[in-house]
């Protein structure tokens, strides 16, 4: 999950451009030129630095757990690592909202369901979807677990730790997933109109015919997503974001899309899906679950 502004950012920054302490070994060895497609040299730089642990500051951190999540039947395994003793734990373990996004789009009449299989049926090209705040990647790993060859994913996040274990998850799926560096706060990590048609914000980059999101928003500072969405999301695309209604920033968040000519449709998640998805996290509830909302976003027609 993406977090950024302030010290923080800085901080990572800071880590983000030491030189690696150490590479990992193993049969679990990361290989990030095999499985990180480098768009240009800033981020092969940026990259290159993002070394495993190398943002710890308590020592070496927990062993990484691979868990297995049963979704309605279909299993997804990721790498999850809570108690990391790093700078930025945020992001290094599954959230409620990733757990949720994969039972909504479980459920066919969904919206994000229904785009990908209506829009991108069998047999056509496959959908690029782009997937910001990854985490340690389980709402990603599942559509490409249900979807397979019918999306080119692409996973995002920016912090080294996260990074670290989004890799390993992504290389549990072997071919077809794609992980990136994305700083929602500097541009040059996304940009947006190239590939086919124009952007939003005039920059060299790849557009996505679907981005997705979970439980992204909760600052102020995080309404530059609708800058992200808008410079990354084709003309014909659209974007669905899990959120929870109430957190901090999600009223910037929407006035930002406003002034983007982004159009906005808020949905309810619907009481089975929740349900669902507390049975799967054995839980007695799913925090705040009657606050979330679908915001499915488009370019609006004057964009």
């Amino acid at each position: 999950m993406a977090d950024g502004g302030g010290d923080v950012n800085d901080m990572f920054w800071a880590i983000a451009s030491a030189p690696p302490s150490h590479q990992t070994g193993g049969d679990d060895s990361l290989s990030l030129s095999s499985l990180v497609p480098l768009q240009d040299d800033f981020e092969a730089d940026l990259l290159a630095r993002l070394a495993p642990s190398g943002g710890c500051a308590a020592g070496a951190p927990a062993a990484d757990a691979r868990n297995r999540y049963d979704v309605g039947g279909i299993y997804v395994k990721v790498y999850e690592n809570g108690e990391n003793g790093c700078l930025s734990t945020i992001g290094t373990e599954v959230w409620d909202a990733a757990v949720l996004f994969c039972f909504l789009f479980s459920e066919e009449a969904s919206g994000v369901a229904a785009f990908l299989r209506t829009s991108f049926p069998a047999g056509g090209r496959s959908a690029r979807v782009l997937e910001l705040g990854s985490g340690v990647g389980l709402s990603g790993c599942f559509l490409k677990t249900v979807m397979g060859g019918g999306i080119d994913l692409t996973m995002t996040d920016y912090s080294p730790e996260v990074i670290r274990l989004l890799l390993r998850s992504a290389s549990l799926l072997g071919e077809g997933v794609n992980v990136r560096v994305l700083d929602w706060y500097r541009e040059e990590t996304y940009g947006g109109g190239g590939g086919e048609g124009e952007g939003g914000a005039g920059t060299a980059g790849p557009l996505y015919d679907c981005v997705v999101g979970t439980a992204l928003v909760y600052s102020p500072s995080h309404s530059v997503v609708a800058d992200v969405i808008n410079a990354t999301l084709s003309p014909a695309g659209k974007a669905f974001i899990l959120q929870l209604s109430t957190r901090p920033g999600v009223k910037e968040f929407l006035a930002r899309c406003e002034a983007l000519d982004l159009e906005v449709k808020v949905e309810e998640v619907g009481e089975s899906v929740v349900e669902r998805a507390r049975v799967c996290r054995k839980k007695e509830g799913i925090g705040g679950s009657e606050e979330m909302r679908v915001y499915t976003i488009t370019h609006g027609r004057g964009s």
